[in-house]
């Protein structure tokens, strides 16, 4: 490995672990809060186990989409539910994920469901006041059988204020000079920009924007392509 590529890739290790600790830094102090309710006896027990559920349930998911996300291990493709498991609860108390919009019965094969977890938790960063992620699915003709993978994805955010980070808007531009300069800017906040266009890129999954619908709180939707 070359220098710059050495350099490139401690960078990332570096804006991870940042990453991660910011991510993670408001369900551990919300576990530290209760705690210390709990030694000082300001709440009845009932709630208190109410808050304790919510808060190590909401780290527990965080944690769990961000390995399938970062970390890999996605072995073979993932149905609605699966996919559901991982995005329940993992965008916090403002952002909900809605992947009722997915048929039944169709998959999304290891490689797109890899890139679209990253787009999932992108997507969430593009909704600063809160609001909705969701997933549509392009099913394609009536000729291909309903069990077959599907081979296009489209991830909306749906709330005000929506919208894509800068630096991945001006990557999907092939405004590379841009982009650098808004990713920069942002530090480790562009993390999840920065991961979710390698991973397609080593994918071979081409990512796009769809225009919103008029009228609407709709961020631009963005289209995930897998290979072939």
């Amino acid at each position: 490995m070359n220098a710059v590529a050495n350099a490139d890739a401690l960078d990332l290790a570096e804006t991870l672990c940042v990453r991660l600790c910011h991510d993670m830094a408001g369900p551990v102090q919300a576990l530290s809060n209760i705690a210390e309710l709990l030694e000082a006896e300001r709440a009845p027990g009932a709630e208190l186990c109410e808050l304790l559920r919510k808060a190590s349930g909401g780290l527990a998911a965080m944690l769990k989409l961000r390995r399938r996300a970062w970390g890999g291990g996605i072995d073979g493709p993932m149905d609605r539910a699966a996919l559901a498991a991982l995005a329940d609860g993992a965008g916090g108390p403002r952002v909900r994920y809605d992947l009722t919009a997915l048929p039944e019965g169709r998959a999304v094969g290891a490689s797109l469901a890899r890139v679209l977890l990253n787009a999932l938790l992108l997507a969430a960063e593009s909704l600063p006041r809160g609001g909705t992620v969701r997933l549509l699915a392009e099913t394609g003709p009536a000729a291909i059988p309903a069990s077959a993978e599907l081979g296009a994805l489209l991830v909306v955010p749906v709330g005000p204020q929506s919208g894509w980070p800068a630096g991945f808007t001006a990557a999907l531009r092939l405004d590379a000079e841009a982009a650098a300069a808004a990713m920069a800017e942002a530090g480790p906040r562009a993390f999840a920009a920065r991961a979710t266009l390698a991973i397609a890129a080593t994918h071979g999954v081409v990512l796009s924007f769809h225009p919103p619908a008029p009228g609407t709180n709709e961020a631009p939707g963005l289209r995930l392509l897998a290979p072939g």
